[in-house]
């Protein structure tokens, strides 16, 4: 439980239902929607709730952290080789359920190229823009498979894919 002397926080999970509202407010300027090229943290804040990311940070709402990754758009994801990292897609993942239109590896593909064009934290992750980091490529597979394929191992690199101010799909 969360408590401070100036806001006692309050669980009300048990009040959520699917369609409610998210009251938020956040004091900074939201210049566009787009992550992948933002240059502000804000953005970048604000869009990690409209764009999904590969994985996640298991939740742990009134619970201790543990920085276990776990699936969001990515329904699994397998390493065969210290250099490849395989995500299957979740298969209902959609981009608005009113355009039908499923969220796909192309999708996927798209955005590690714009990422790793424009990102503003590219260089953690794009080894185009730094040799330090791991990530040479991103290919689709088939409609639903994802294909990352590293230039070097690297420990780091699922929780990086979960961080939401890096690879953000759009």
């Amino acid at each position: 439980e969360v408590k401070s002397w100036l806001w006692e926080g309050v669980d009300t999970t048990g009040k959520q239902k699917k369609g409610g509202v998210l009251n938020w407010f956040y004091s900074g300027d939201i210049t566009n929607l787009d992550p992948l090229s933002a240059t502000s943290y804000s953005v970048n804040y604000q869009t990690n709730y409209l764009y999904p990311a590969l994985l996640q940070f298991k939740q742990a709402h009134l619970k201790k952290a543990t920085n276990e990754l776990s699936p969001n758009l990515a329904a699994s994801w397998q390493q065969p080789d210290p250099t490849t990292i395989i995500f299957s897609l979740q298969p209902k993942a959609k981009w608005d359920p009113k355009l039908d239109r499923p969220i796909d590896a192309e999708d996927v593909v798209f955005s590690w190229k714009k990422y790793a064009a424009k990102g503003q934290t590219r260089i953690d992750l794009a080894n185009s823009a730094s040799k330090d980091a791991p990530i040479i490529s991103a290919e689709a597979v088939d409609k639903s498979t994802v294909k990352f394929t590293l230039a070097f191992p690297m420990a780091a690199t699922l929780g990086q894919l979960a961080y939401t101010r890096n690879l953000l799909v759009m």
